[in-house]
């Protein structure tokens, strides 16, 4: 018998579990059963387009942030911060139907962070309320930590936001594994 062989799942739980893990997807438990949302790019996935907030809300629940968007819709924010890595925006048009959907804590992102441009409402909107927020004497205002990870690399961005609430400065960190797993 194969290696491969050898190993049996039983029920569809741990199909699913494992489909999404291996899409790269973030695979969530809620009230509403088992569901995966793919990771990465934005986009909306065939059986969620046009889905409406209610029933968004419905599955996944209570947003941690609901933010108004230029176009006059609306955007339903899940975070994991502070323990997670992970910030998931949904989009929805002023008609009240899901476009976009997208893991915000990615490079794509970051990169549209205008050194000296962005303000701080629109990291807020784009990535939520950081993982902390810390002060540092070099720098006068509040510096704000997100962790993610960057493939399978524990990071954290670090926004130096000046008093008046524009980005100035950002800071890529590595985190220590071990600190966080323990020696080799």
């Amino acid at each position: 018998m194969s290696r491969s062989a050898s190993f049996r799942f039983p029920g569809l739980l741990a199909v699913v579990l494992l489909s999404g893990c291996a899409g790269g997807g973030f695979v969530g438990v809620g009230s509403g059963g088992v569901g995966i949302v793919s990771g990465g790019g934005a986009g909306v996935q065939n059986d969620t387009a046009g889905v409406s907030a209610a029933t968004l809300q419905a599955r996944l629940g209570q947003p941690s942030g609901v933010y108004p968007l230029p176009n006059g819709g609306q955007r339903l924010q899940y975070s994991q911060m502070p323990a997670g890595s992970q910030v998931w925006n949904y989009d929805f048009d002023n008609a009240g139907r899901l476009v976009n959907q997208d893991q915000a804590l990615r490079y794509a992102n970051f990169n549209l962070i205008v050194l000296g441009q962005t303000r701080q409402e629109e990291i807020m909107r784009n990535f939520g309320r950081p993982m902390r927020v810390v002060r540092v004497a070099r720098f006068d205002g509040p510096i704000w930590d997100y962790k993610f990870n960057d493939i399978n690399n524990p990071r954290i961005i670090s926004i130096h936001i000046d008093p008046a609430g524009v980005v100035q400065r950002i800071v890529y960190t590595d985190i220590d594994r071990r600190r966080l797993f323990g020696p080799d």
